[in-house]
């Protein structure tokens, strides 16, 4: 008897990379002799983006980028964050808010800009080395802080999903 396989992700990605008919076959979840697997040292650093979202608020108003599965994890890999106002804003400021795993809320990223003047092609991007796992059915917002204005930021993120075992 070879050894048993127990990790779920494993399972899925062999049964959809070897497109096994599981129907008719059985996904195999134990390796023998004749089974030499080939995995990534570090699957972690080759994970593929599965989630790009984007979302757009105005004045002093907060939107939703996107919400984190309940289902699944979920890392954020990089974001970004572009600006434009116009020359009454003031007190302005931009961010990306994230909730990670263990429940702390921060600012993935923040733009801060000029009072009294116009601006426009604001941005910045932010890659992560290590992509940061978030909280599970958390959401990553877009939120400008203003007092009087005419202000457009939009958030940008790219992550991706993880099924447990």
């Amino acid at each position: 008897m070879g050894a048993i396989i127990n990790n779920k992700q494993v399972l899925i990605e062999l049964e959809k990379n070897t497109n096994i008919q599981i129907a008719r076959d059985k996904v195999p979840n134990e390796l023998a002799e004749k089974i030499v697997p080939v995995f990534e040292t570090n699957p972690l650093m080759f994970r593929r983006i599965n989630v790009h979202a984007l979302t757009s608020a105005t004045n002093a108003i907060s939107a939703t980028i996107y919400t984190t599965p309940t289902d699944k994890d979920f890392y954020l890999t990089d974001c970004s964050l572009s600006v434009v106002k116009d020359v009454t804003s003031t007190s302005i400021s931009s961010a990306i808010t994230i909730k990670l795993k263990d429940g702390v809320s921060l600012n993935a990223m923040t733009l801060r800009t000029t009072s009294l003047t116009v601006e426009s092609g604001l941005h910045i991007e932010k890659s992560f080395n290590y992509p940061i796992l978030l909280e599970r059915g958390s959401t990553i917002t877009v939120t400008n802080s203003t007092n009087v204005a005419n202000i457009t930021s939009t958030g940008i993120i790219f992550g991706y999903t993880v099924e447990n075992t």
